[in-house]
């Protein structure tokens, strides 16, 4: 069997072209993917709020009645509340007074902010940092008895492109807004500097090579 084989410097260009176009596609799209629009970080600090609820209970209470304290859209988080407690193989009750085990879980403040902007390198895309804010506080009724009171705070703090904020943002629900940062003077005005700095140098360098 004869095997057929292209050298490489006759494969067409307009081939290369191609699969370098779809490579970056597929790693953008990726990278993309992988970035979590500010509600799903919400989830994740609600998350991390009910396991530590759930290791400060009394072992051997499986059963839970469960009251949140979640005002206007807030209540949005029951749902997460309520699976993120079942996660943690909890069969949950709500409002159940006569369960043995009470969980009252109360949101005080969620938040979004983009406190700083940068480059990233010389040439490169604006960033953005991202904090996610959760605040609330929960208490355990044991028999009735206050078992334990507790106060949380969960922060999520990353950074991503600046032209992501509209997409990372849920349009009814302002707890996923935050202001968005002005794009520095100096940063908007030093690209059409060096652009024309550039030019400026090859026209100077083209001139003085056609003179020689």
């Amino acid at each position: 069997m004869k095997l057929i084989t292209m050298p490489i410097h006759r494969f067409p260009i307009f081939s290369i072209k191609l699969i370098l176009t779809i490579l970056f596609l597929i790693i953008n799209s990726i990278s993309l993917s992988q970035i979590k629009d500010n509600l799903s970080v919400f989830y994740c600090l609600i998350d991390s709020s009910v396991a530590r609820i759930v290791n400060s209970m009394p072992a051997g209470n499986n059963d839970i009645s469960i009251k949140t304290n979640l005002i206007g859209t807030y209540s949005l988080f029951e749902n997460r509340i309520i699976s993120s407690f079942e996660s943690h193989n909890k069969k949950i009750h709500l409002n159940d007074e006569t369960t043995k085990l009470n969980v009252k879980y109360t949101v005080e403040e969620a938040s979004t902010s983009y406190p700083e902007i940068f480059r990233d390198g010389l040439f490169g895309g604006l960033k953005i940092k991202r904090i996610v804010s959760l605040k609330g506080n929960s208490s355990i009724l044991n028999n009735s008895t206050l078992f334990k009171t507790n106060s949380f705070s969960f922060t999520g703090i990353d950074t991503l492109d600046y032209d992501q904020i509209n997409n990372i943002e849920s349009q009814n629900l302002l707890f996923t807004h935050g202001e968005k940062p002005s794009e520095p003077i100096f940063s908007s005005l030093a690209e059409p500097l060096i652009a024309i700095c550039t030019a400026a140098t090859v026209i100077y360098l083209f001139f003085k090579v056609r003179s020689k």
